[in-house]
């Protein structure tokens, strides 16, 4: 490209850039409005892409480049706090047990010894992320108001869902029974069931279910009083944490992008398979996040506001608990596994298609 022709095009690529990022800064309270601008941000970097290929390749570079800039990149909501890009590639540090994290960075990993299995707990900082899905969003429902969240403080979560084997240590040492263990003998098929009786194939490494919401708090509950770091506590996510987590920076309607890829989570009807049988984890390291069993949440489902809100949390009593990720029973429905996607459970049930993991967060003085 000549100096003639690529002078004003990267002028006008400049202030056009200038432009969108004014609104977006003076939208903050139009999160749907900010969501759409930072797509047309990612265009933006894609034009000024092509401008750098097209000064040192030839005319079929450009081409090429064209055909793979579909999918744009998106700015992170809020500097510097804001969540980092989906696509990052830093390798997560390790602590061990007996190190208390200083410092740590998005997906790093604590790695703490829980009934005597090394479980995995990765960071989630502090940062602002949309909530919810755009109306345009394949899928999108009612109850999913997009809106704009900051948690002003971070948590450590539970890489995978809470499994067999350690919901089984937990009774082992505590001799607690489960809901559909004390009332065994029933003919519904939760209270007949249980945990440790499934109608399929488990191993210790599938993840727990027919536990009820109570079930897990007194699951909690224990690690607290017995494995618990000085100063830090057991607590299920509230669901703006989960779905923080899930997305990992992401806007899409999956934590991988937009398309239904059902090789990265067990929707195929037949029952749970092990944690992280997928092999696909997202960027901060969480897996089945999507599927495999509905993750019961701390909170009430409640309405989501239209504004932006800090440290959400649902008080109110409604439906039930919250419950967020899809199961192995939704046979190929994507609506049902996207990140925003809400359901819910009551506290006095447990269902084969639900189970919960835990976070570790610092206790509020």
């Amino acid at each position: 490209m000549s100096n003639e022709i690529e002078y004003p095009y990267r002028d006008l690529v400049d202030k056009l850039e200038s432009e969108i990022r004014t609104l977006y800064d003076e939208n903050t309270s139009n999160p749907l409005l900010r969501r759409r601008l930072s797509k047309i941000l990612g265009y933006v970097r894609d034009l000024r892409s092509l401008r750098m290929i097209a000064a040192t390749s030839d005319v079929e570079s450009v081409g090429e480049a064209c055909d793979n800039a579909t999918q744009p990149s998106v700015p992170p909501m809020t500097p510097p706090t804001a969540a980092p890009c989906a696509k990052e590639t830093r390798t997560h540090f390790i602590y061990d047990a007996t190190t208390r994290p200083t410092a740590p960075q998005p997906g790093d990993v604590w790695q703490l010894d829980i009934l005597g299995l090394k479980t995995n707990f990765h960071y989630c900082p502090p940062g602002t992320f949309l909530m919810g899905s755009p109306i345009e969003e394949e899928g999108s429902k009612n109850n999913e108001t997009l809106h704009e969240v900051t948690l002003t403080r971070g948590f450590w979560l539970g890489e995978s869902p809470v499994t067999v084997e350690a919901f089984k240590r937990f009774a082992d040492a505590s001799g607690y029974k489960t809901l559909p263990e004390r009332t065994r003998g029933s003919t519904s098929n939760w209270k007949r069931l249980g945990w440790d009786d499934l109608t399929f194939e488990e191993s210790l490494s599938h993840p727990v279910v027919y536990v009820s919401w109570d079930d897990a708090q007194e699951y909690i509950k224990w690690l607290n009083g017995n494995c618990a770091p000085s100063g830090m506590k057991f607590q299920l996510p509230t669901e703006a944490q989960w779905e923080y987590a899930c997305r990992a920076g992401t806007t899409t309607r999956f934590s991988w992008g937009d398309e239904w890829d059902a090789s990265k989570l067990n929707v195929v009807g037949d029952g749970t398979k092990p944690v992280g049988w997928a092999n696909y984890a997202n960027a901060w390291g969480f897996v089945d996040m999507h599927g495999g069993v509905w993750e019961m949440c701390e909170d009430w489902l409640s309405e989501y506001p239209k504004e932006s809100v800090t440290d959400p949390f649902g008080l109110e009593k409604r439906l039930g608990r919250v419950a967020r990720g899809g199961c192995w029973a939704c046979r190929n429905k994507p609506e049902l596994c996207r990140s925003a996607t809400r359901n819910w459970t009551d506290l006095s049930s447990a269902l084969n298609i639900r189970g919960f993991r835990v976070e570790i967060a610092d206790v509020i003085q």
